[in-house]
């Protein structure tokens, strides 16, 4: 086994910024759908005048959003893998703050974690399982159930195509093998180019989990603006709309890669 790295550092942050730079020029309704969900949680999502927050909560919240405006930055680098990280973190996050919004106990936990050894295994162990509980209670009282097995599906496919080391975050990119003779070439793919289906396939997916994340941190909030439940709606029906004029049920959409296929429904609040 022979690695060959032909590219440096600043070869890959102008391969990076190559593809930005095409996909913003360019007119892929994409990239305008992606604008129109940040601008759901600028101004929509976050509207009423006294949130009654706890400072922690209102933190990781906006945490939850930050990472994954950063995801968004990196799926139009054209680095596919390297955003299911960063959506993972970001689903936790608002995982996180929902199950902080009546729990200042739980709060204290998160605060202390670095506090002592004994605090950080008590941390630990309060949210090593924090999206799942906070899926479960989201779809408590919910009939047909319909959040937990959306969420939790958003959070197992970030694992399985990035978050961790797993098979598909590295199969996927591997160029088929090229019989050299005496040798065999094997390219592993970082950087995808603006026209790339991998690189559409990120930005759908960076429209799914700004759903999934959009409905956790709704459903954390006391008060919530009268139009919320309308605007996550049409962010919904964009998303399903892109979805299917972009990867049609004729086969050259895998669903396996995408986060959340599912439609989140009217009524995520």
């Amino acid at each position: 086994m022979k690695f060959l790295l032909e590219h440096t550092l600043r070869d890959y942050v102008a391969l990076g910024d190559d593809t930005t730079r095409k996909l913003l020029a360019s007119e892929t309704p994409l990239v305008a759908a992606i604008e129109e969900y940040y601008r759901f949680f600028q101004s929509e999502l976050w509207t009423v005048e006294d949130m009654k927050m706890s400072p922690h909560q209102a933190f990781l919240s906006m945490h939850s959003f930050m990472t994954w405006t950063a995801a968004v930055r990196m799926a139009l680098s054209g680095h596919a893998a390297a955003t299911f990280p960063l959506f993972r973190t970001a689903l936790e996050a608002a995982c996180y703050a929902y199950l902080m919004k009546d729990d200042e106990d739980l709060e204290k936990v998160w605060s202390d974690r670095h506090a002592s050894p004994e605090a950080l295994k008590k941390s630990r162990r309060a949210f090593t399982s924090a999206v799942k509980e906070a899926a479960a209670r989201i779809d408590a009282g919910t009939f047909p159930p319909r959040f937990e097995k959306w969420i939790m599906e958003a959070y197992d496919e970030a694992i399985d195509h990035g978050a961790h080391p797993n098979p598909k975050s590295i199969y996927r990119h591997i160029n088929p093998p090229k019989d050299e003779g005496d040798y065999v070439i094997v390219n592993l793919t970082g950087i995808y180019d603006a026209e790339n289906t991998e690189t559409l396939r990120m930005l759908v997916a960076c429209l799914d989990y700004g759903l999934v994340i959009a409905c956790v941190l709704a459903r954390g909030l006391k008060e919530v603006p009268d139009d919320l439940n309308a605007n996550l709606d049409r962010l919904n029906q964009l998303k399903e709309k892109l979805s299917g004029e972009l990867f049609p049920a004729s086969g050259s959409f895998d669903p396996a890669v995408m986060a959340a296929t599912r439609s989140c429904r009217p009524g995520c609040v």
